[in-house]
């Protein structure tokens, strides 16, 4: 790709701002914020697959950005990351806080929009058994990155180095991490520890089933 015209480049900025400005895009894409502003101001320097990735954090199409056309596509259709780890509804795995974008899956832009902010929302792959029957060995789930703890819910979370997806509930004495399957038993967090112990990576928004 040669680079973008002053039109694209005024898309694509216009798009990255609606969707959380260049510092919070740049930060779920893991590149520099300079680098972000150096694509915006020049056109310069951005393949295929990073203006991809870029209109898809910015819930747009390549199609869009380019041409100024296909702006149903901003409307209807988003293009949702998917994420390389896998949440364990189990005994856990070896967890990234800051996991790396595989793929992305189109999904309804205005369902997106009601689940969360757009830009935040990822997708795993749930593992194990222990949040039966509500979310499944192998259920794909949604998640809105970045939501702190506020109310008892379901949380994508890192526990003691290992990623979970859990039910998550204040307790008096810190945290109690539940299962839905009464075959695994409650997790309590005291409050001293949980700083140590405890990162939420996100409120889990909505699930989709293997059949």
């Amino acid at each position: 790709m040669s680079g973008l015209s002053p039109e694209a480049r005024e898309r694509l900025a216009a798009a990255v701002k609606k969707a959380g400005g260049q510092s919070e895009i740049a930060r779920r894409l893991q590149i520099s914020r300079q680098n972000l502003n150096n694509v915006l101001r020049s056109g310069k320097g951005i393949g295929a697959s990073r203006l991809a990735a870029i209109a898809a954090e910015a819930g747009v199409s390549v199609d869009y950005i380019l041409s100024g056309e296909d702006q149903t596509s901003e409307i209807d259709i988003v293009n949702l990351p998917i994420v390389e780890i896998e949440a364990a509804a189990g005994a856990g795995r070896a967890a990234a806080t800051r996991p790396a974008i595989v793929d992305h899956m189109p999904f309804p832009a205005a369902y997106a929009r009601q689940l969360g902010q757009i830009a935040a929302l990822r997708l795993v792959t749930a593992r194990g058994d222990s949040q039966e029957p509500d979310i499944r060995d192998g259920d794909l789930i949604m998640y809105e990155e970045g939501t702190p703890y506020r109310a008892e819910g379901m949380y994508v979370i890192v526990l003691d180095g290992d990623l979970m997806v859990k039910r998550l509930q204040r307790s008096a004495a810190g945290f109690r991490i539940l299962s839905m399957n009464p075959a695994y038993g409650p997790i309590e967090i005291p409050a001293t520890e949980v700083d140590l112990r405890l990162i939420v990576l996100g409120r889990v928004v909505w699930s989709g089933k293997q059949w």
